[in-house]
């Protein structure tokens, strides 16, 4: 039988089930003498994502490098027996693999029955045998027992195929409609970062954010900008979901948000939940994105911009003051620019950068897209964690506060040096923003890898909002 495109198979039948072998004695090799685990608490903690229906453990353990012993119950759900038996195999990664421990299935050699199926409510035992473990996928072999003792079923060559995962993916993929990909950071802007290694990965994520006309559109994309969009659009969708998450909205899914754009590239939110609770009037958004990293900010009424920038070194044997700068600022901003950074190279490549992001944010929450006249915005003052941003083209002519932090390609809050704040060589007057962190309507919050200055990549990301402005202009007198 086959499912196009999907998977094929064949199926034997017979007038009457074959004769039960003898059950295997092949034993667990160095088992745990722990108490087995309870298999309702493995579901309550979130450890697998299966519903009521299809909740099938009763117990877990001894577990063992080389496999699993669990005892298993018969619901009522279409195939639940043999899914709670792929459930033991799938909970065997998570004690002992240190990565990649997400299995779905994806083939298998043969599977034999020596009997009916067994009645709703009866209990089975079942001990899982890993044969294979490669970088992809993770072999096994399955006996089940009736409560008797006799085998009720076989399974050989069970291969499970693995995904890229982390604490954050794991999370998101257990309640998707209550996690998220992009993790928000202390100035109510999001980060979206790839989480996978592999295509298969980002299948899983991409059909938890794009219907199916995004999809096409991704489909129909070359690779790298096919990675740009994707990212800036779980960017986008989550970003509205913590707004929403925050109005008290529970359960959100990523493909439930619609986003278009307009001709100047700007995202519009054209579609948000129909039911109670969801706000009926969208919120306005901006997102900005680099090669690897896309970040977004939303408002429900008021102007936003955010951009993101990478801070790029000069040269080797380029002094500062040079042709870039002149062109790319005015004299006025090359004299701020001065006074802020002097000749320390690194720190004139730290600022150029939030200048360039601080315009560009200005010019999105302005709604002009790109700024492609640099000099029609024009950085003209700095308070700790912002720049004040000038439209010249306007009579009167008008001054937005943007709001600055320099992150890691991890996500993670830097100083002026590229140190992690918090480090001990960290610089920890900087008031711009605190550590980043995944929002979770219910889940453990995930730790950040600390980077080395010597070679890490450095971002900004600028942004402003109605909350940015008003801090701001708390703190105005402090400017210069």
């Amino acid at each position: 039988m086959s499912i196009d495109g999907y998977a094929h198979g064949t199926v034997i039948l017979a007038d009457a089930f074959p004769p039960g072998p003898a059950p295997s004695a092949e034993p667990l090799p160095e088992p745990r003498d722990d108490t087995p685990l309870d298999g309702p608490s493995i579901y309550h903690a979130g450890r697998l994502f299966h519903g009521p229906g299809y909740q099938g453990l009763v117990t877990v353990g001894p577990v063992s490098p080389g496999g699993v012993h669990g005892e298993l119950v018969v619901t009522s759900a279409p195939g639940a027996l043999l899914d709670a038996a792929g459930q033991l195999f799938g909970y065997w990664p998570r004690e002992h693999l240190a990565a990649d421990w997400l299995l779905l299935p994806s083939a298998l050699r043969g599977v034999r029955f020596f009997g009916p199926h067994p009645a709703v409510g009866e209990r089975l035992t079942c001990t899982v045998w890993i044969r294979d473990v490669r970088d992809s996928a993770v072999t096994a072999d399955l006996e089940v027992r009736a409560a008797d003792g006799t085998v009720w079923a076989r399974v050989e060559g069970w291969t499970d195929r693995r995904f890229s995962q982390d604490e954050l993916m794991w999370a998101m993929l257990l309640r998707p409609a209550r996690n998220a990909i992009a993790e928000r950071a202390a100035g109510g802007w999001v980060l979206a970062r790839e989480h996978w290694a592999d295509t298969a990965s980002r299948e899983l994520v991409t059909r938890y954010h794009l219907d199916t006309d995004e999809r096409a559109i991704l489909a129909a994309k070359h690779p790298r900008a096919a990675r740009e969009w994707l990212l800036g659009r779980i960017a986008v969708k989550d970003a509205v979901r913590h707004w929403l998450w925050d109005s008290g909205v529970t359960d959100v899914w990523g493909i439930e948000i619609g986003v278009s754009d307009e001709d100047s590239g700007r995202p519009v939110i054209d579609r948000l939940p129909a039911r109670a609770g969801v706000p009926a009037t969208p919120p306005r958004v901006a997102l900005a994105h680099t090669a690897l990293l896309a970040v977004a900010v939303v408002h429900p009424d008021g102007a936003v911009g955010i951009d993101i920038e990478r801070v790029t070194p000069l040269p080797a044997g380029v002094r500062a003051g040079t042709e870039m700068e002149t062109m790319a600022l005015t004299d006025a901003e090359r004299a701020l620019l001065a006074e802020l950074a002097g000749a320390d190279a690194g720190l004139r490549a730290l600022w150029l950068a939030r200048f360039r992001a601080a315009r560009q944010a200005a010019a999105r929450a302005d709604d002009t897209g790109q700024a492609s006249w640099p000099q029609r915005f024009v950085v003209e003052g700095v308070t700790p964690g912002h720049l004040r941003v000038r439209t010249d083209d306007q009579e009167p002519s008008r001054a937005r506060w943007v709001a600055h932090q320099s992150i890691s390609a991890l996500g993670e809050p830097l100083d002026d040096h590229g140190h992690p704040l918090g480090h001990p060589l960290g610089d920890r007057r900087s008031v711009a923003g605190s550590a980043a962190g995944r929002h979770s309507v219910d889940g453990p919050e995930v730790d950040h890898c600390s980077v080395d200055d010597t070679d890490v990549d450095r971002y900004v990301v600028a942004w402003t909002s109605p909350e940015v402005e008003q801090a701001a202009r708390e703190n105005e007198g402090a400017w210069r």
